[in-house]
């Protein structure tokens, strides 16, 4: 072999080098463009199902509100008894209607299934509102069992102002957090 020859022969196989060099290059790019799309989509994903844990929460919880509000509305109608001058009447509503009803909202508040950081920390307050509202029914039938305007005055403003926390606990429910993101992961 002449040295002519060997030289074309070693630039021969440096090419070959080089195409399999660069084709391995282009292979090593190609999959890490095909693992950073995979990644990416894993991400939007996982973004999505944040949305979507928020939002089943989202839905459980006002669920539980929606029983809580009518409730609500059944104790309005025993206020427009008691103020119609039947008291005890309505203390009879109370328990036979609006207790019972509020004991079944206190133990789907403790059951609901919650499966995001963001809905544990709603089912909490949501939980501490009906159990409050619970304990405020139970305190103005006695009230009116007493007959004691007074302290059915008393009772009522305390229902009042839980009237107040109940909407704040619904703002809070119905509201996703801003931008869904830590407080969406699953527990």
């Amino acid at each position: 072999m002449s040295s002519c020859s060997i030289g074309i022969w070693i630039v021969k196989q440096r090419s070959d080098w080089l195409v399999v060099k660069s084709t391995a290059k282009a292979f090593v790019a190609i999959r890490s463009l095909f693992l950073i799309a995979l990644i990416g989509a894993g991400l939007c994903c996982h973004k999505d199902n944040r949305a979507t844990n928020c939002s089943a929460d989202r839905e459980s919880l006002q669920s539980v509100l929606a029983e809580d509000q009518r409730v609500a509305g059944l104790l309005r109608e025993v206020d427009d008894m008691a103020l119609r001058g039947k008291p005890l009447e309505a203390a009879i509503r109370i328990e036979n209607d609006a207790l019972p009803a509020m004991q079944k909202v206190v133990d789907r508040a403790e059951k609901v299934v919650v499966r995001t950081k963001w809905g544990e920390a709603q089912q909490r307050e949501l939980l501490g509102l009906t159990q409050r509202r619970q304990e405020l029914i139970k305190a103005y039938a006695k009230a009116l069992r007493t007959e004691d305007l007074q302290k059915v005055l008393a009772e009522l403003e305390r229902q009042r102002d839980l009237e107040k926390l109940a909407l704040e606990v619904q703002r809070k429910a119905t509201r996703l957090p801003p931008g869904h993101a830590e407080s969406c992961d699953q527990r």
